[in-house]
């Protein structure tokens, strides 16, 4: 079975929902020495797995990679983002990540405004 940007996006997202982050974060770097394009679902997914475990540190190298590899980000991208943030306590981040989603132009939806302005509800 030859591997696909679909079906490393499945085995991210499996290892993210069973709390593997490292290993859907290992696996997404195995993916572009596979020399597999990588796209905002998979950038999501690793997002995501590192965001539920608590590694906003490597959340937010992701979103930089993804700007860095022509990756457009999503509006899911910085909900996700921004989640590890605000669990972490990291306010000045989720400013950050708000003002680069203002600056993408992408529109604010009801599930990403929440997360921000939960940062600003625990004083930062």
């Amino acid at each position: 079975v030859e591997s696909n940007a679909v079906t490393y996006n499945a085995a991210i997202s499996a290892y993210e929902q069973g709390g593997e982050w490292e290993k859907a974060f290992h696996l997404f770097s195995v993916m572009a020495k596979n020399k597999v394009e990588s796209n905002a679902a998979t950038f999501n997914a690793a997002i995501s797995a590192c965001s539920v475990a608590g590694k906003w540190q490597h959340a937010l190298r992701l979103v930089t990679d993804m700007s860095l590899s022509e990756v457009e980000p999503s509006v899911t991208t910085f909900r996700v983002a921004s989640r590890a943030c605000v669990n972490a306590c990291e306010g000045e981040k989720i400013s950050q990540l708000f003002n680069a989603m203002l600056d993408s132009k992408l529109e604010l939806d009801v599930m990403t405004f929440p997360t921000t302005s939960k940062s600003h509800e625990k004083g930062q």
